[in-house]
């Protein structure tokens, strides 16, 4: 009798704080801004462009709803930490794995959980402090080489695509850390640096997409931007 109390006592104390939790999160989530509009306001134009413009409007976290998908957008770095380090195991990366699975399959950043933590172990000794700070000097010396090409540009009264500069001057930082490679980018084109550049704007576009049209096969060849990211694999994995 007394062991059917106290296991009857358990259930209802649990029911009562599974309640409370749906409450909670649901005052939370009225609570929370939620910005609407059109799809075409992001499609075509680099993802952070219109949400600034939202989190100026909106703040550091707010919801953002577009047809059947639906984010929360953070911009606070005490929220970041408390998603990534504080309380990691109570979120998934849903979306990210999803949209990066035709670039990265199930590498770190994309894996969630177990695959995760195998694959974290096997790059700690690349993430040490010591090599890190060994890395300082060069992230320093490829960002006077693209500070060098601005300078250049903006003398010749040339424009400059900046988030095309940017992801340029990544993968040399990226080439040179990882792979000790100089793709030096900033300087020219190659093959395989625009077989990134289009498949990282592929998963830019994929993030917003109401509809996953690219899981149908044949659309991976008959629609454009979808050959020519399969084109870009090709090159890339060569």
């Amino acid at each position: 009798m007394g062991r059917l109390i106290v296991i009857t006592a358990g259930r209802f104390l649990a029911l009562n704080l599974a309640k409370l939790g749906r409450q909670w999160r649901a005052a939370a989530a009225a609570r929370m801004p939620t910005a609407t509009g059109d799809i075409r306001e992001i499609v075509g134009q680099p993802v952070f462009v219109p949400l600034y413009n939202l989190y100026l409007r909106y703040g550091k976290i707010f919801k953002l709803s577009f047809g059947p998908k639906s984010f929360v957008i953070i911009s606070d770095p005490k929220y970041a930490k408390q998603i990534l380090t504080i309380n990691a195991d109570k979120y998934s990366k849903g979306l990210l794995s999803e949209i990066l699975d035709f670039v990265m399959g199930q590498g770190l950043i994309p894996a969630d959980g177990e695959v995760w933590r195998v694959r974290r172990r096997a790059i700690v000794p690349a993430l040490h402090k010591k090599y890190v700070a060994s890395m300082v000097n060069m992230f320093g010396d490829c960002a006077l080489h693209g500070v060098d090409k601005l300078r250049v540009a903006a003398a010749a009264g040339e424009p400059i695509e900046m988030e095309n500069f940017f992801s340029r001057l990544a993968l040399d930082i990226i080439g040179k850390a990882v792979f000790n490679y100089d793709f030096d980018s900033l300087t020219h084109d190659d093959p395989i640096i625009t077989a990134v550049y289009t498949a990282l704007r592929e998963a830019e576009y994929r993030s917003t997409a109401p509809i996953a049209y690219w899981n149908f096969p044949p659309a991976r060849w008959l629609v454009p931007r979808q050959r020519r990211c399969q084109e870009a694999l090709k090159v890339r994995g060569k």
